[in-house]
């Protein structure tokens, strides 16, 4: 089994008190329990998924094993993961499942799948969207990137100045014989920064918007997006290095901020990569 056997047993039971027409599916490499045709509560390795009101998601957060539920690379609001340590007892489990079934009252069912009836929609342009989540508060994830002495130890050599709206600075790598020209267009302090910058190859300058989210205490979720490219070959590769590239960037600044380790540096030759 790749979930809790125990756990889905004991949520198997719990709802069972209440309702008797209950579906069980895999899902999310899991068990999901569907109520009322509704996805209500699911067991993922280790942990309880549960689906519940959105208006409590902030509240619940607070609780022992809470976490949030990232599987598209950004926070759903309404799901949250539980630790299955935390769950040790029916009573403990019995909270977050009823948590689950209020919800599942007034909550909407999945649309039905009806792709075989709809026009195929053609992707003109490409964007790319990355997240991760790092373990610092807010102010020093923000901080980290809009300050040049301490975004070197984790992606640029060197620029002339720190981040704010209305900038134009150059960033420089050490990996690179090329200057950046970077626009900053808007900074939302603790927030939100968004600046244009022009692409290596080819000069087309896009839009990267980076924003932070509070978690819990001392933990941020970063998303960044970056925009856009026609949908046609040239595009295709842009979309392909520069999320290998932004993926890079979130995993090098988690890695120096969590635990001190420049791990960009040695680690990227543009010679060397695959085309």
């Amino acid at each position: 089994m790749s979930y809790n056997e125990k756990l889905a047993n004991m949520t198997r039971e719990l709802i069972a008190l209440t309702h008797k027409k209950v579906e069980e599916k895999t899902m999310f490499g899991g068990l999901c329990f569907m109520v009322n045709n509704k996805m209500c509560v699911g067991v993922e390795k280790e942990r309880l998924m549960v689906r519940l009101d959105p208006a409590k998601y902030d509240e619940v957060m607070e609780r022992e094993g809470c976490k949030p539920m990232d599987f598209t690379g950004r926070i759903m609001k309404g799901y949250v993961f539980v630790e299955a340590d935390v769950l040790n007892t029916k009573k403990k489990l019995d909270y977050w499942v009823q948590l689950a079934l209020e919800y599942n009252k007034i909550a909407k069912a999945s649309k039905k799948n009806k792709k075989a009836k709809k026009k195929i929609i053609t992707m003109n342009k490409l964007e790319i969207k990355t997240g991760i989540q790092v373990l610092k508060p807010i102010s020093e994830v923000f901080e980290a990137i809009v300050d040049p002495d301490k975004m070197k130890n984790y992606f640029i050599s060197k620029s002339n100045g720190y981040m704010k709206e209305g900038e134009v600075l150059i960033w420089k790598f050490a990996e690179m014989e090329i200057e950046f020209p970077v626009s900053v267009v808007k900074i939302e302090k603790d927030k939100y920064i968004a600046y244009k910058w022009d692409g290596a190859f080819d000069g087309e300058q896009t839009l990267v918007e980076i924003n932070l989210q509070l978690v819990a205490n001392n933990i941020t979720f970063i998303t960044i997006t970056e925009k856009s490219k026609e949908n046609n070959e040239k595009g295709i590769k842009w979309l392909k290095n520069n999320t290998e590239g932004w993926a890079n960037f979130l995993a090098c600044l988690k890695a120096w901020m969590e635990y001190g380790i420049h791990l960009r540096e040695g680690a990227y030759n543009p010679s060397q990569m695959p085309v």
